[in-house]
């Protein structure tokens, strides 16, 4: 009789287990739900503070990587947390990335921060309420899980100004410093190059620039051997300082990757909190391009 019972019970235990483990996965459709979640968040804070929730189009994104749904999420958690200031809360701030290759489980904790300091602001009104978590959705991607973070990013209009131009300066110090960290790895020139001075740059034109700054990091990493992402379309309309800023962010995820892949890192470097204006951004990213030729052409030198 215990023979005969022993195996359903092994059989038993091992379901058990397994709907253990499975509600304790964490994958891209997990992040897109906390997504969801933290964007109704914002919308009863905007409630709060009586400002109306416009219907905002979900922007359409490709090559995606986990890092920079982190990175996203950090310039979010900076954003809620000058929410928090304002209403005299302790102000949470974004944990520094590590050179590791991310997966669901590891981009999780910074979702669930943000979502924490939004919760925070929300329990100071008595009268509002948290929102309804929504269902786990299926087959969601980064990409996904990106654009709702940018429709996220839309909704903090009005309840906090975003300087884009200082999170593009803190960017651009990062990549400065990957790159170096790759030059000195592969025997590569490092000369950052001061650009000429323009003028009656616009935010167009620095997003191109970004834009060619993108193309020429993923053609060095080519050459080097690690993946690289190809950047989305350049868009039709006119950018803003937002999307610059965007374009900004993706290189640093693309350089963090590298540097993972690799198996290098860079030196430390402080956030810059420095306030650029639209022809200042196009210099820097004039000097990035420059920087980026210098180790391309040298890199083709060697492989003659």
């Amino acid at each position: 009789m215990r023979k005969f019972f022993w195996p359903i019970w092994v059989t038993l235990c091992f379901i058990a287990s397994t709907a253990v483990v499975h509600a304790a996965i964490v994958n891209q459709n997990s992040l897109y739900q906390q997504s969801e979640y933290i964007i109704e968040q914002i919308k009863v804070i905007r409630t709060t503070k009586g400002l109306d929730n416009p219907k905002i189009e979900t922007p359409i994104v490709s090559g995606k990587l986990a890092t920079s749904i982190i990175l996203k999420t950090n310039e979010l958690i900076t954003l809620a947390g000058l929410l928090q200031s304002q209403n005299n809360l302790q102000i949470t701030h974004p944990q520094e990335l590590i050179y590791q290759v991310y997966r669901p489980f590891q981009v999780m904790p910074a979702l669930t921060t943000l979502s924490a300091q939004l919760s925070s602001i929300i329990k100071l009104t008595q009268s509002a309420k948290e929102p309804t978590m929504p269902e786990r959705p299926l087959g969601k991607s980064a990409n996904d899980v990106y654009s709702q973070l940018l429709v996220a990013e839309s909704l903090f209009d009005g309840l906090v100004k975003f300087n884009a131009s200082a999170q593009i300066s803190s960017d651009l110090v990062a990549i400065q410093a990957g790159l170096k960290a790759i030059a000195a790895a592969h025997q590569l020139p490092f000369q950052l190059k001061p650009a000429e001075q323009v003028k009656d740059r616009d935010a167009t034109d620095a997003n191109l620039m970004a834009y060619q700054c993108f193309y020429l990091v993923e053609r060095l990493f080519r050459q080097l051997g690690t993946d690289a992402t190809t950047p989305t379309r350049f868009p039709a309309s006119d950018s803003t300082l937002k999307m610059v800023a965007d374009t900004v962010l993706n290189i640093h995820a693309e350089i963090h990757r590298s540097l993972t892949t690799l198996q290098l890192k860079a030196a430390p470097s402080s956030s810059s909190s420095e306030t650029l204006d639209t022809n200042q951004i196009y210099m820097q990213l004039t000097e990035l391009r420059s920087l980026l030729l210098g180790m391309l052409q040298d890199k083709g030198a060697q492989d003659e």
